[in-house]
This record gives structure tokens, sequence and C-alpha cells, in this order.
């Protein structure tokens, strides 16, 4: 039995400006929302996992492979904020995990992972995963880098590439962040009632939001990142990389 009650939610936004309907591609046979579903299901610790979504043909879908699923209000601009919208269906839990939805081939030890302060009592307002950073993506806007305090504690979250090496260091706190959020309850409403901050809307990156308030991010590391799917050339790149063997667009009647 776990000691703590953690409720995983993949919020699924039906229209996506660079992928449309990109929850509902399918890889393999399955659409990417029901990959994700089913691994984040396969994660020890969880005690349930709930689709939220702002469209009708999301949950339908979520339906047909027999996942709970919750209509949330299209107006939300963050999957922080859809999440915390439907938390209050579930007034016994303790953490919410928000697992993006554009995340198929996110792994179960990765959420472990990212609960283990919970689980140890650390007791931090929110929690999250980082992985080395390749020297090759220092530069690049798209990788969110992460630095952290000796408590592994996120000091800053940044699309630039910090920190500027004035001098020679061996070892840098700087790694590549990875989108996966652990929050308590009390947190996670917390952040919700929030208006976005300055530094949020400057770098594109909801959790500058708890960082701006004074809320303390734990920070786990694992191995390396796992691709997202955010455009046509992911799915080509996953293919490449053998992660999938095909896979059919949804179109929209």
């Amino acid at each position: 039995m776990n000691p703590i009650q953690v409720t995983a939610f993949i919020p699924a936004r039906y229209y996506s400006t660079r992928l449309p309907y990109k929850v509902l591609h399918k890889f393999d046979n399955k659409s990417m929302l029901q990959w994700v579903y089913e691994t984040t299901s396969k994660a020890k610790g969880i005690d349930e996992v709930v689709i939220v979504t702002d469209h009708e043909l999301v949950f339908k879908e979520a339906q047909t492979f027999g996942a709970r699923v919750i209509m949330t209000s299209d107006k939300h601009q963050s999957g922080t904020d859809r999440i915390a919208e439907a938390a209050s269906n579930f007034p016994e839990t303790e953490v919410f995990i928000n697992v993006q939805g554009d995340q198929p081939f996110i792994q179960p030890a990765m959420i472990e992972k990212l609960i283990e302060p919970y689980l140890n009592n650390l007791k931090p307002d929110m929690a999250t995963l980082s992985c080395p950073l390749k020297h090759t993506e220092l530069k690049n806007p798209n990788t969110v880098k992460v630095a952290v305090n000796k408590q592994n504690r996120a000091m800053f979250f940044t699309r630039s590439p910090i920190p500027y090496f004035r001098n020679s260091v061996k070892k840098v706190p700087v790694y590549q962040h990875i989108g996966l959020y652990a929050y308590t309850a009390e947190s996670l409403k917390r952040i919700s009632d929030l208006n976005s901050s300055a530094l949020e809307l400057a770098e594109g990156l909801e959790q500058m939001r708890a960082l701006e308030e004074g809320l303390s991010i734990y920070v786990s590391t694992v191995n390396q990142s796992i691709p997202e799917i955010n455009t046509l050339e992911d799915i080509h790149h996953a293919i490449e990389m053998n992660l999938i063997n095909n896979y059919t667009l949804f179109k929209e009647k």
C-alpha cells in the first residue's frame, strides 16, 4: 500500500499548433494518447491514471481503451491549469502527477523516479526530472536547461545557454529538463490561482511561475531524455530511431 495517495493526470489538448490533433495520431495501431496512458499505468506507486481533455473526440478516444477521462474547460493556457480543475474531483489525493499527452516514449521508471522524493518524505512543493545536458544542446532554445542547488532544488529554468563560462569549470550543476511534474495538492491549487509571471511569459516555461512564487521544485536525474512528438519531423525521427514502425495521421472530419 502506498504511504501517500498519488493520482497521475494526462492533460490532452485536441488542438496543437505545430502538429494538429497530435494525441490522436496512431503509432503502431495505437493512438499516442493510449501509449502514454498504458505506460503511465505500469508505474509503481500510482493509485490512478486519469486523462483530462478539452474536446469530445479525445474524450471518446480515451473511452475506447477503458481510461477514466474528465472533460475540462477549453480556456486553460497550460496543462497545469487543466489538471488543477480536474483535481477538485480527488479530495483524498496528496500528490498529483502531470504526464504530457505527447510523451509516448515515457518509461515507467521515470515516473517512479519523479515521485521518489514524496515517498522518501522530502515533501517538496513540486518535483520534476532532468538528465545530463549534451554540449550540442547548450544553445538550442528548444532544449530547456535547469540549474540546481546542492539540495537538488531548481534555481532556474531557461531556454538560453547557461552558465556563461567566464572561467573553466569541470562540473556545472546544469541539466536538460524533462517535462514531467509532480505537485502536492496544496501547491497545485496555489499555482493555478496565480496569474502568469513575468519570467514564465518571457521564457514560455510555466514552471517559472512556481519559482517566482518561492515554491520548491525537487529535481531528480535520470540517464537520458525521451523524444517528444511536437512535429511531423519528430515522428519521422522516432521511426529512424526504431521507436515506432509506422504511423497514421488523424484527420479531422
